[in-house]
């Protein structure tokens, strides 16, 4: 079996301690892989690229090298690094390399990626340049939002890609610090609309619940035109949540402000989606799949340990699951490949923040675990494949 991306996560041990890591929130302990189950996870899994990046930093490994060296024998070979220690070493195995940085701000990074500093991930992007394909990874958050043009602007003057990803929060606290809303933008603009024609807005919903005529018309005419679209709609979310979808929307002007700085300088730009669109979600591990530094095989890196996590107001536990390989050739490799068709996105139903189903990553399709909160699918939060 070929398949189009192999990530394997050599390390989950880091030398940073981010602030928004998931490693601060697991139920796991670090620790390397074993170069002889990589070895032997090659030679049972080929794939066109090599990522060789997880949860931890893959320089730390003694290994990495040799890793790096067998894995460019078959494939392109992937290595997303934090910047802070010396490149040169693997470079030349190298087909891409990510270096994550959210900031210029050597105050602000230090904050939240702890043991960061700043000219030292600069001048390794500066060395790495030369050698290989570089791109800068950037987790946006409310805190770095207004610094995003500069940035794109300082990459280009160096020369280097950009992807930025939204922040996923895994705690209510980090949700408070998100750029981006679950819901799609179609039922938003919908809601708008239709809305500009009733008096009283903050008093629409209990208006529709005590039975006023003209309100439960209005509820009703919303939801048709919603379904007419294609969508489905969390009337009462959009209604209270305004000041998070004008934040949204800043951050999707700023987000075209940046790719016009991109063309400006000519370099390579990806940038993320603010609304959770519903009709337009793709797994990026669609033929891919996630090796842990134990050696368990995961359908991506959100499945990869349990960890909790908070979106469309509510936490959820994700658990952890381990893939076989006949999965692979059926059943969750199936419904990944198909997921517009055999998942749902949460994101507009008007009982997410208090269903049972999704507390436990389920969904109302009967899938566990389900794919109906991720950020990934709906391209607000990127994978680096």
């Amino acid at each position: 079996m070929k398949l189009k991306v192999l990530q394997i996560e050599v390390t989950s041990r880091c030398n940073f301690n981010c602030s928004y890591c998931l490693r601060q929130f697991w139920e796991d302990y670090p620790r390397d892989m074993d170069i002889e189950v990589f070895k032997g996870v090659l030679d049972g899994l080929q794939s066109e690229r090599c990522a060789l990046y997880g949860f931890g930093e893959p320089l730390i490994h003694d290994e990495i090298e040799e890793m790096a060296k067998i894995a460019s024998r078959n494939s392109e070979v992937l290595l997303v690094t934090n910047g802070s220690l010396d490149v040169q070493k693997i470079l030349k195995y190298v087909d891409f390399l990510g270096i994550s940085l959210d900031s210029t701000d050597p105050e602000f990074l230090s904050k939240v990626r702890r043991n960061a500093e700043f000219e030292t991930i600069a001048e390794n992007i500066k060395k790495a340049k030369k050698e290989t394909n570089v791109e800068l990874e950037v987790v946006l958050m409310r805190e770095n939002l207004d610094e995003l043009e500069g940035f794109v602007r300082w990459a280009g003057e160096l020369g280097v890609d950009v992807s930025i990803s939204n922040l996923v929060p895994y705690s209510r606290e980090m949700y408070e610090d998100v750029a981006f809303v679950e819901f799609s933008k179609k039922p938003i603009e919908i809601c708008r609309e239709m809305m500009e024609e009733y008096p009283k807005k903050e008093r629409f919903l209990l208006d529709v619940a005590t039975g006023r005529k003209d309100a439960v018309k209005l509820y009703n005419r919303i939801w048709e035109r919603v379904r007419e679209e294609g969508y489905t709609i969390n009337l009462h979310r959009i209604l209270i949540e305004e000041e998070r979808i004008r934040l949204a929307e800043r951050a999707e002007r700023i987000l075209e402000s940046c790719r016009e700085i991109s063309e400006e300088y000519g370099i390579q730009l990806e940038v993320p989606e603010v609304f959770g669109e519903e009709r337009e979600r793709e797994c990026p591990y669609s033929d891919g799949v996630f090796i842990r530094a134990d050696g368990m095989m995961s359908p991506c890196m959100e499945f990869a340990y349990a960890h909790p996590e908070y979106l469309n107001n509510h936490e959820k536990r994700v658990s952890s699951y381990s893939l076989s390989l006949e999965d692979m050739e059926d059943g969750f490799q199936e419904r990944k490949k198909r997921l517009n068709e055999l998942t749902p996105w949460c994101g507009n139903c008007p009982y997410v923040s208090f269903c049972w189903y999704v507390e436990e990553s389920r969904d109302c399709y009967a899938n566990r675990p389900s794919c109906g909160e991720c950020l990934y699918s709906a391209g607000i939060s990127k994978c680096i494949l």
